[in-house]
Parts: structure tokens; sequence; C-alpha cells
């Protein structure tokens, strides 16, 4: 016998303090043959008498995965709670002055159960009544599908009739209550019935079950009749579901909240809700079925379709897990302005049809964590953990984004001040990252996986008031070509140090883009020529000493441009020819010297300016040599972290040359911040590679430079620093060499139209397959910087020596090794004097 069913799917929501609200969602059940069907086993009954706490007898040999269904009947309408299981359901009973409650609880069974569980209610309530426990096989471990309850004053008296679904098999268990000791007689078709007498006090407690109730329609309990005159009666009516099942249905539980917790429910198609009180409530497809206050009880939701949505919609909930439930496809708003919510835990299987996320946990500012999903069918992610102050350390989901269909990112992380640092993933879809990170003032460092912002269009406040940020680190493409909106993008970022080479091509909108970036001293390359308004694009850029060449020809808006930078002395080029309004540009720039007061008072009205001398200008006496270290590794590695000389300055030139055993030409990078003075080469044997990087000391350095490869190595790097080389376009020219198996020489290219007094750098990079081959001959008329003579065999050498040009060409050199024929290659570069 086999069986197959449609998707048994739960989804669990935790609610209140420690409280579990349980959601079932499914789709139709399939039969492929008969399955087994609810088996009643066995029961036992226990005596109530004028207590508030009683031992609720279990059936002895109760076996492991039965399930037992406990109902406490009282003469009085307490509170009944059961440690150990799970509440179902209470009834509600409508008699006044003599209330009757049935309350129902439901286990499974560990196959070691005491022989008896605490039942309890409140102290001011001491009860009459009868216990009852039924136990069953191939019942669901959440076992009711359907209840119906029913309180009548009569002689004869019929419990209402439920209706079943039309796929299910179900079992039906009915329970009656009357409060006068005379005999009652149960209808007929009950395989097994109870009738139990409260001891010592008038009354008589009556309970049946059925089984095997055939699929789907309405089962009839029939009349249940007493001697003497009417009394109160009280019924439960209940189907039982078989193992697995649960069908076009959607099942809240909730059980005590500390206060009650409000939800939001939306369906494909027509549905009807049961809040608690009996009553089905029918609701429209595509409008929400909302409640404020969800009551004690259960809430029973029917429909004829998938439940697509579910929304949290009062501040009371703690923990929230969705362990499941195939048929959401919409977080929206589903956790908004949840902040007293501390942990969510949702199935990840979930995730693969969710398409909208926008302001799922917003405001949710107790929330300390977020965890990699699947987000393939996420279109946006719009305020989704907005305000969500409480999360806290390193984002690292570099697949939130990256493998999503998202073309935004607004307010997305806006405000999340305890988080530290981002690593993301690009999907190259993403064109509007307005305020993403604003206000994340605990973010200190900042990296990404490819090119994040290849495809981004506006990034207005963008990492506004990121009041931490240092600098945009290693990892990330700073691609912003695209871009055409930068309004407050770095406002505010008052300890960012540096600021890397970037080409804002795209742009037309500088607002403020740099503005109170008081730490900033300094920036490379900007391509900004599309801008036509930079207003405020560095006010307040207290710690600014000098600007590259940018060019703002069509730009019409300088006001405040560079209001208020103190320590402003150089502008390279400004052009204001077609400017409608400078106000305030040069306000309160003391040291600003170039452009002198005549220049400045002319760019005001409108001119072109161009600092003859470029800035910053070097203090004089020509490039100058200062110092050098060596790094190198003996063991296999992927990146190496090369010392950086102390002592170096804003302006000066850092030159890094790195021989690498082994090919990885096409790998080979230095962290973001160095370019590629000439590409990565390896020799003719792809035995070795060499490269050379450069930066310009902006003041950010830290006592290293990383640059790393695929696969594992070994290698030799030295970094050099000169002073008095122009700090804004150094790099001339350069060119390569391969001389494996020259005899042990490597010969120098020659380079022309060199100009006076610019700087001549070469290296040169061998493998040491065969042992140690120092270099005995330097290029002529060079200083020998640096040679790595350790005596590990298959390591790379780099040697490195420099001079300064004294004529208009430099004629074929050559670096001499003490051996013949070993695997090298030469790099020579020339770099402009100030």
């Amino acid at each position: 016998m086999t069986s197959k069913f449609g998707s048994s799917d739960i989804t669990t929501y935790k609610l209140g303090a420690n409280q579990v609200d349980k959601i079932y969602l499914g789709s139709d059940l399939v039969f492929e043959d008969a399955v087994g069907l609810p088996e009643f086993v066995s029961n036992k009954e226990t005596s109530i008498d004028s207590v508030n706490t009683v031992e609720i007898s279990i059936p002895a040999g109760t076996q492991s995965g039965e399930v037992m269904i406990a109902y406490i009947i009282l003469d009085g309408t307490p509170d009944v709670s059961m440690p150990g299981w799970n509440k179902h359901i209470q009834t509600q009973t409508e008699f006044v002055s003599s209330g009757l409650r049935i309350s129902v609880f439901y286990r499974v069974s560990n196959g070691s159960e005491p022989a008896t569980y605490t039942a309890s209610w409140p102290t001011s309530n001491f009860e009459r009544g009868v216990g009852h426990v039924w136990v069953y096989r191939n019942v669901n471990s959440r076992p009711i599908f359907d209840f119906i309850s029913k309180s009548e004053s009569t002689t004869s008296f019929s419990p209402d009739t439920l209706v079943t679904s039309a796929t299910y098999v179900d079992a039906v268990v009915v329970g009656c209550n009357i409060e006068k000791d005379e005999i009652i007689t149960s209808p007929g078709g009950f395989e097994e019935e109870i009738t139990y007498n409260i001891a010592d006090t008038p009354g008589t407690v009556s309970a049946s079950t059925a089984s095997n109730i055939s699929p789907g329609g309405a089962f009839v309990p029939g009349f249940w009749t007493k001697s003497g005159s009417g009394e109160n009666w009280e019924s439960l009516t209940l189907s039982l579901a078989p193992v697995g099942v649960y069908s076009n249905l959607m099942e809240i539980t909730p059980i005590d909240f500390v206060s009650s917790c409000g939800i939001n429910v939306f369906s494909s198609s027509d549905f009807s809700i049961d809040w608690g009180d009996g009553n089905l409530i029918t609701y429209a497809a595509g409008s929400p079925a909302s409640v404020s206050a969800v009551p004690r009880g259960d809430i029973l939701i029917k429909n004829n379709g998938d439940i697509t949505q579910v929304q949290f919609t009062t501040d009371t909930y703690n923990y929230i897990s969705i362990l499941d439930g195939n048929t959401l496809t919409s977080f929206n708003s589903m956790c908004l302005n949840l902040t007293n919510l501390v942990s969510l835990n949702i199935n990840e299987n979930i995730y693969m049809r969710i398409t909208d996320v926008n302001a799922a946990f917003m405001n949710c500012s107790s929330l300390i964590q977020i965890k990699a999903f699947d987000t393939s069918a996420i279109t946006a992610f719009t305020d989704t953990w907005n305000g969500c102050s409480g999360l806290t350390g390193t984002i690292t989901v570099y697949d939130l984004v990256g493998t999503s269909l998202a073309t935004s990112l607004i307010r997305t992380w806006n405000g999340c001040s305890g988080i530290t640092a981002f690593n993301l993933q690009d999907n190259g879809l993403i064109t509007d990252f307005t305020d993403t990170w604003n206000g994340c003032s605990g973010i200190t460092a900042f990296r990404a996986t490819g090119a994040l912002f290849a495809a981004g269009l506006d990034f207005t406040r963008t990492w506004q008031d990121c009041s931490s940020l240092t600098e945009l680190l290693d990892g990330i493409n700073y691609d912003f070509s695209t871009g055409t909106n930068f309004t407050n993008t770095w406002s505010g970022c008052n300890l960012l140090e540096s600021f890397p080479s970037t080409d804002f091509s795209a742009g037309t909108t500088f607002v403020e883009t740099w503005e109170s970036c008081t730490t900033l001293i300094s920036f490379n390359a900007l391509n900004v020529a599309a801008g036509t308004n930079f207003s405020g694009a560095w006010k307040n850029c207290s710690g600014l000493t000098y600007m590259p060449a940018i060019t703002t020809t069509g730009a019409t808006l300088f006001d405040s441009t560079f209001e208020n930078c103190t320590s402003l002395t150089c502008l390279n080029t400004l052009d204001t020819l077609s400017q409608t309004s400078t106000t305030n540009l040069f306000n309160n720039t003391p040291a600003l010297a170039a452009p002198d007061g005549t220049e400045q008072t002319a760019l005001l009205g409108g001119s072109s300016y161009t600092n003859p001398g470029e800035c910053p200008v070097s203090s004089g006496g020509g490039i100058i040599y200062v110092t050098q270290s060596d790094s190198f590794i003996t063991d296999n590695l992927s990146v190496i972290h090369a010392t950086i000389p102390s002592g170096v300055s804003v302006g000066d030139l850092l030159v890094l040359s790195i021989a690498v055993d082994g090919d990885v030409s096409t790998s080979l990078a230095a962290e973001p911040g160095w370019i590629e003075t000439h590409p990565p080469q390896t020799d003719l044997l792809n035995a070795a590679t060499l490269g050379v990087f450069h930066r310009v000391v902006d003041g950010s350095e830290v006592s290293t430079v990383y640059v790393q490869w695929t696969g594992t190595e070994r290698c030799n790097a030295n970094v050099s620093h000169f002073t008095g080389v122009n700090n804004l376009t150094p790099y001339v020219q350069s060119a390569y060499v391969d001389t494996t198996g020259g005899g042990g020489v490597i010969n120098i290219p020659a380079l022309s139209s060199l100009a006076l007094g610019n700087l001549i750098y070469a290296t040169c990079g061998i493998n040491r397959a065969n042992g140690t081959f120092p270099i005995t001959n330097w290029p002529s008329n060079t200083a020998n910087i640096s040679i790595d003579n350790s005596t590990s065999a298959g390591q790379a050498l780099n040697g490195v020596a420099y001079k300064i040009a004294d004529s208009s060409n430099h004629a074929t050199d050559y670096f001499t090794l003490a051996g013949a024929g070993k695997d090298a290659m030469g790099i020579i570069v020339e770099f402009k004097a100030a």
C-alpha cells in the first residue's frame, strides 16, 4: 500500500513572549491508494471535584507517535492550562449564571508518558468536572482539522452539523455535558463512548467518539437525550486529520499571549475565517482579512486558493519562525514596525517564491541578525531592513543582492546604525541606490564583489551620515560611470580619509556630494565632465588641501562649492564660464592661494582658470629616492602583505614591484587605490610573473599593502618611496622584455622622448627553479634599491633600480645574473617629475 499526499506545509509563527502560534498552509491531497485512517486506541477519565489543580490520568501503554487528545470539561469557565500539551480550543459558553466549558489539548506521545499530567486554572476558581484523554494512531501530529461548538438549554440536544472537507477522511469526536445527575442517552453510530458521573455532586458528563467518517460532506452527530427537565448543554464536535493531511486551509492557534497580537491574511481567492468565536466570515480575494487582537482559542481559515501573504500588525511579537509555507509569495510589510521582534527564522525554501520584500522588516529595531536566503525572485528591496538599528556586526551575505532580480536598493538598510561592515555581491541590475546605507553610522569598512554600482543611476544620500566610514575598501569596483545623481552621496562621512580615482562621466548633479567630509585631504582623478550642478559639492571639507584637474565646462551652479574648505590651498582647474550662480563659491577659504584673489573674483563672475604650475608642487630639489621595504613569502600562499616604508607624506609616490613563482599574470592584483603601472607579465616558460603598481600617498595608507592572485605561490615584493614626483599624473610610459634563456642577462628596453628630471624605474623578476642566482650587474648609472638574496630554491626573485633621466632617450641596458639560462623578465617605467 502506498500513498501520496499534497504538500503538508506547516508554517509556525512564535508570537508574544515565549508563546507559539501555528499557521498551516497546504495544497490539495491526492490519494493513490487507501491510507491508514485515524484509529481509536484507548481512553481514560479523571474526576474533578471542586479544585483548581488536578492530575489528569493518561491511558497506560501509550506508544511513541500516538496522538493523545485531552478534554477538560468544567462546570465553570476558567482559563485552563496543561503544561507539556498544545492547547487547541476552549469553547465559549453562552450561559452566564451556570457556565460550562470544554478545553481541548493535544500531545504526541514519546512512548514514555507519565501516569498523569497536571491541569490547572486560576486559584479563585474551584470547579467540578471531568477529564478525558483519548489516544489515537494514524492521526496527524496537528490532529484537529475542523471543529464546531454549541450551547443550548433543552431536553433533547443535537450538536451542530460539522461540514468536513470534500477531500478528507476524518474521525469525529463529540463531547456533551449537562449539569444535573440524570440519565443521558447518546445517539447511535458511535464505536467508542464514555459516560462518566462527577463524584459526590449532581451532574453527569457523557463523551462519545466516532471514527471512519466517509470523505466529505456534512456529519450530523444525532440527538442526545436525558430524563427530566431540560438543562444546559455544551458540545464540541471535532474532525481528526489523518497523518500528513492539511488541504486548502490555514489554521492559526494562538496560545495565551502576554498581550493580543494582530494579523492580516491575504488569499488568491475568496476565503472564510473563524476568528475564534465559531462564526465564519467571508472575505474577497485580494482584500486582507484583518483582526487587531487575536483571541484565545482557534482561528480557522478556509479558502479555495492559496494563502499568498501574511502581515503581523501589532507590536507584540518577540519571535517569528516560518518553517514552511509554499504558497506565500509576498513579505510586503510582513513585520513592519514590530519594534519588539528579536528573532526571525524563515525556512530558506520559502524565499524561492517570494517576489516582494518591500518594508518586510522595516523598523524592527530589536532584530539582531540577517541570515542569507534565496533572493532569486525578488525584484526590489525597498525599505526591507530600514530602521533595523539592532542589527550588528558584518553583514556577510554575498548572494543577497547578487542572485536577485532587484533593480533598486532604496532605503534598504537606512538607519541600520549597528552594522559595522558590508560584504555584498552585485547582480548588474541595480539602478537606484537612494538612501541605501544612509545613517549606517557604525560602518567602518565597505566591501563588495563585482561591479556592484555598474548600472547605478541614482546615488542620492547612498552613504550619507556613515560617520564611522574611513575608507572604501578592497574587492570593490568603483564604477560610477552610469550614475547621474550624486546628491549628498557621502555627505557627513566625516571620517572618510581617502577617495579612489573615480569615473563620474555621466554625473550631472553633485549637490553636497562630499559635504562635511572633514578628514578628506585630497582627491585622485575625478571625471565630472558632464556635471551641471556643483552646489555645496565640497562644502565644509575643512581638511581638503588641493583638488585635481576637473572639467566643469558645462556647469551652471557653483553655490557654496568650496565654502568652509579652510585648508584648501590649490585648485588645478575650474571653469565657471557657464555659471548662473556662484554664491559663496569660495566663502571662508583663507588658505586658497591658487587661484589667487583676483582670479577668484573672475571665477565668481564666470571665467576659466588653469594652474600653470600644477598643485601640489614638490618642495624642490627634483625627484628624491627616500627608502624602500622588502617582503617575501616562502610558503605557497595566494596573497602577500607587503610592508610600506614609514615616513611617507601626502603627495609622495610609492612604487610596488612583485615577482611571483608561477604564472598568475591574469589574476595578479593589488588592493584598491594602487594603480596597475604595467600589465603583469609572465616569462616564455610561464614559470614566473612580474608586476608593477604605484600609488600617490593620500594619508589613508596603513603599514602594508596586499597583492593577491589565484592559486598558491611564493613571491618577493618591494615597495619604494619617492618624493618630487607629479602626484596627479605621475605615469608617463613603460615597456617589458622577456629574456628567458638569455644567458642570465635581462636586457632592459629603451625608452624615448624622456623628459629631463623624470624618474626611470627598472625592475626584474627571476624564477629560482634551481637555486639562488643573485644579480651581479645592474643597469648603468642606476642606484641599486633592492634585491632579495634569500637562499630558498623555487622562490621568485626581483631586483629594483632607478635613475633620474639626464637625456631625451634611455638606451637599452641590462641586469646580469650569477647564472645562465634562467627564466627572467624586466619592466621599465618613466614617472613624471613635479
